[in-house]
């Protein structure tokens, strides 16, 4: 019964929110049912005033005061109430349009935020090619002179002499099975360090600006793109396995550099040859590095 009764009640509310809501035709049809109302109760009042006065019609008094007094006060409340549902209409119409307005502005502003993410990424990629560009250049750029064998040695191949260079001032300062890099105690790194020093020293020449390239690349990934992953790598994949080992003993046995700091932040340096240390527990000096 109570379920009954509410239904009831709420029947007008529905009535009124079909009137007022508008839907496909903005609310044209409301206000024409409106007008057309409206002309049908002002003719309705207009025919049964002319009747009453036809009726009521005394030659002596003259009838378009009366006339006049009943049509007035019957029509003009009532065309106030539809002037004021026309009103409620017009406002209920102005803030479906507003709230569209809203949603269309709300979409525009994603569309153009998406257009300036794409913006930004492709131009991202493409400094970023670039830089791997000119890292390959630099790469290229170095050549050895082999006096012995009588030959100049470039590009990526000079990488493997370097890493032979390493490894004779390793086995030169360190014999009887090398030195040993205790993670727990650091026992064994500042002899290593001044090693690297050695070996350093003769190599600035040809491999400082190298250095400074790729740190130059992963601190670009790291400050301008929100995903490093794909982007190092395609860096991993540019270097050779002596390349990875050769900054992974500079990063570990030069100092505090910037370079130093990207590598341990990024986790740049996995999957190294594990075959190419000067010694196995030479691993452990760069926490973040992995071998095969």
């Amino acid at each position: 019964m109570l379920i009954k009764l509410l239904q009831i009640w709420n029947k007008p509310y529905q009535w009124f929110e079909s009137f007022v809501k508008p839907g496909d035709d903005l609310g044209v049809r409301g206000l024409y049912r409106i007008f057309v109302f409206a002309i049908f109760v002002v003719l309705s009042i207009f025919i049964i005033d002319v009747a009453l006065t036809a009726y009521t019609y005394k030659s002596e008094e003259p009838n378009h005061g009366i006339f006049g007094d009943f049509f007035g006060g019957i029509a003009n409340p009532f065309l106030t109430f539809l002037t004021f549902m026309g009103l409620l209409l017009t406002i209920v119409v102005q803030k479906v349009e507003l709230r569209d307005s809203r949603e269309e502005m709300r979409r525009s502003a994603d569309a153009l935020s998406e257009q300036v993410d794409a913006f930004r990424k492709q131009s991202f990629e493409v400094t970023f090619l670039k830089m791997l560009e000119i890292h390959s250049t630099l790469t290229q750029s170095i050549d050895l002179v082999l006096v012995k064998a009588n030959k100049t040695v470039t590009g990526s191949d000079c990488m493997e002499r370097f890493h032979s260079r390493l490894k004779t001032k390793y086995r030169g300062r360190f014999r009887d099975g090398g030195k040993e890099f205790h993670i727990t105690t650091l026992e064994g790194l500042d002899e290593l360090k001044f090693m690297y020093a050695d070996f350093w020293e003769p190599t600035r020449k040809n491999l400082h600006s190298w250095h400074e390239s790729l740190s130059v690349i992963l601190g670009y990934i790291q400050s301008e793109s929100n995903s490093v992953e794909p982007y190092l790598s395609m860096v991993s994949a540019q270097l050779s396995e002596y390349e990875k080992i050769l900054v992974f003993y500079h990063v570990a046995l030069h100092g505090e550099s910037r370079l130093r700091a990207l590598i341990l932040e990024l986790g740049f340096l996995r999957n190294l040859p594990a075959d190419l240390l000067l010694h196995r527990s030479h691993m452990h000096l760069v926490p973040t590095a992995s071998f095969l």
